[in-house]
């Protein structure tokens, strides 16, 4: 096995070069999770880059044992537990290299048995940074403000009590790790406190924080050697029992000119810069990162929320976006983990990406399975789907990406799984749109509802 690691010794001065190079790629990229969407259409732009995910069939029938219990981590050491896949993975001349969604300290170890390149951070850098309880320090030390907090382990009512004598009776409450809502409960009234009582009481230090009235937002960023790439800022639909079990799920986005207005839009830019900074020059933590604010609706202050070190499930759109602006932002990540010289003006580019944000309209639904009902998405093939005035979807032709959708009638669909048999909690894929999905009240307007429950009805016929 030949292995391509190490400094190179050229260096890339343009988007135009950067392009190049990725099209002339020659290690094996595999890029490992439950769904390729996030990261759906890099292929396109990177040569040898390749999906292992359920979406495939042949994945999937090979993991159909662990179907039910299948998690991100598990899944991605199931996946360097086969001695097929990895014989066959091993067969290139070439070091092959791995980037996950997520994975853990065995995920390393088994890499390391069998000497393939990580293109993700340490995973205790990764945790570190991931922990809503340990990034805070460096939040408060770069001067970016908080929702009031308080750091304290709850053993019993009584601790809630004496919290809420600070911060009111209504309070959020969250687990140092966790994902797209899970690990996040909000404490409204006593029944949420028996509801919450096993995940919150008795569990180590939690972030317990005054439930304020808020807008979501979110940024995907990359912290390179040349500066941090930002891209849009985006809306955060968030909760909706409709897409998501958690209450303070992720299941939506938007890009458009007035998304947030422009003094808070720049301190978020700014805010994410810094971080950004911080953390390649202090932390050396190297590519992609989301970071969610809230916008205080009394106050119109803007707070920061929490850090995703990973690549989010706006990536989808992102990448359209800085696409259009030159190159996916998630090949900055690979240039940073090939360890390729490189030299842009990241100020140019972050321009050149807000200059497309306003001047385009992209918004995302996600969906997962809720219902009990076991569902199947083989009546739901991916690509563009119009809203007919009869109120049913119909699919008009294949697709590959939002900009392949027409007018407001139409939408890109992907299906997130090659299942037959999709269970409750399980990702069922995206609707794309080029156009609002949300009123200025976030809530859904009426036609996104309408796509919505056209698209969950087909999944149980």
């Amino acid at each position: 096995m030949t292995i391509i690691s190490g400094k190179q010794n050229y260096e890339l001065n343009s988007i135009g070069e950067i392009k190049e190079f990725f099209k002339n790629n020659l290690i094996p990229t595999y890029y490992v999770s439950l769904t390729k969407v996030n990261l759906l259409n890099i292929d396109k732009w990177v040569k040898k880059f390749k999906y292992i995910t359920l979406d495939d069939e042949l994945y999937s029938k090979k993991l159909k044992a662990h179907k039910l219990d299948l998690n991100h981590n598990l899944f991605a050491n199931i996946i360097l537990s086969d001695p097929i896949l990895i014989e066959e993975i091993k067969s290139s001349i070439i070091k092959p290299s791995f980037v996950f969604l997520k994975y853990n300290a065995s995920t390393e170890a088994l890499l390391k048995k069998h000497d393939f390149q990580l293109l993700n951070p340490p995973y205790n850098l990764y945790e570190q940074i991931d922990s809503k309880i340990d990034i805070l320090e460096t939040i408060e030390k770069l001067g970016i403000p908080s929702v009031p907090y308080h750091i304290a382990e709850i053993n019993d009512h009584s601790d809630i009590d004496n919290i809420k004598k600070k911060f009111g009776n209504r309070l959020v409450i969250q687990s140092p790790l966790g994902s797209s809502g899970e690990g996040t409960y909000f404490i409204r009234s006593e029944q949420d406190i028996i509801k919450y009582k096993d995940e919150i009481f008795n569990n180590g230090p939690m972030r317990i924080m005054k439930e304020i009235s808020c807008k979501p937002y979110g940024i995907d960023a990359c912290a390179t050697r040349c500066g941090t790439i930002l891209g849009p800022v985006l809306t955060d639909l968030v909760g909706d029992r409709n897409l998501t079990d958690y209450e303070g799920g992720s299941c939506g986005n938007e890009i458009f000119k007035d998304v947030i207005d422009e003094e808070n839009k720049y301190k978020i830019l700014e805010y994410t810069k810094k971080i950004g900074n911080y953390l390649y020059n202090q932390k050396n933590f190297r590519g992609s990162f989301t970071v969610d604010y809230l916008l205080d609706r009394m106050t119109n202050k803007v707070f920061f929320g929490e850090i995703n070190p990973r690549i989010s499930s706006a990536g989808f759109l992102t990448n359209e976006v800085t696409g259009i602006a030159g190159i996916p932002m998630f090949l900055f990540h690979l240039l940073e983990y090939f360890d390729v010289n490189f030299k842009i003006s990241v100020d140019e580019f972050n321009l050149n990406i807000q200059h497309i944000s306003n001047k385009n309209y992209f918004s995302q639904l996600i969906l997962t399975h809720t219902d009990d009902q076991v569902g199947s998405t083989k009546n739901v093939k991916s690509g563009i789907w119009k809203l007919s005035d009869d109120n049913s979807i119909v699919f008009m032709r294949s697709g590959e990406c939002i900009n392949d959708i027409k007018d407001e009638s139409e939408a890109f669909i992907y299906t997130s799984s090659s299942s037959s048999n999709i269970i409750k909690g399980d990702s069922v894929g995206r609707i794309a749109f080029k156009n609002r999905i949300m009123d200025d009240q976030y809530q859904l307007i009426d036609r996104a509802v309408s796509w919505v429950n056209l698209f969950k009805r087909r999944l149980s016929k």
